[in-house]
């Protein structure tokens, strides 16, 4: 006989039914989601250790890159806030000078 083949689940459903060798062409029901009836005996499968590392991994390294963007964000804020404060302080010059003048007459 050839090999199962596993079908496709139904759209919507929350349950995965395929057949295995192991079982003899019987099904299998996998829950592979939440809010199944709670009427079911079939065991939920959670997911591997290897498969909540590689999560944890993948959101980790999303995180640091979010973190690397905001210190670029901070450093050209840093920036443009040393700008301004040049300007303040020409401005300040200015106005200091215009006094002095004022003061003279």
């Amino acid at each position: 006989m050839g090999t199962s083949k596993r079908p496709a689940p139904l759209q919507g459903n929350t349950m995965e039914l395929y057949t295995t060798p192991a079982l003899s062409g019987q099904w299998e029901t996998r829950l592979t989601g939440y809010g199944t009836d709670a009427g079911m005996d079939a065991p939920v499968v959670e997911p591997t250790r290897a498969e909540q590392l590689a999560a944890i991994q993948g959101s980790w390294e999303a995180l640091e890159v979010k973190i690397e963007s905001v210190a670029v964000e901070v450093s050209l804020l840093r920036v443009d806030l040393q700008k301004a404060s040049d300007r303040v302080q020409i401005k300040e010059r200015s106005i200091s000078k215009l006094w002095t003048e004022v003061d003279a007459l």
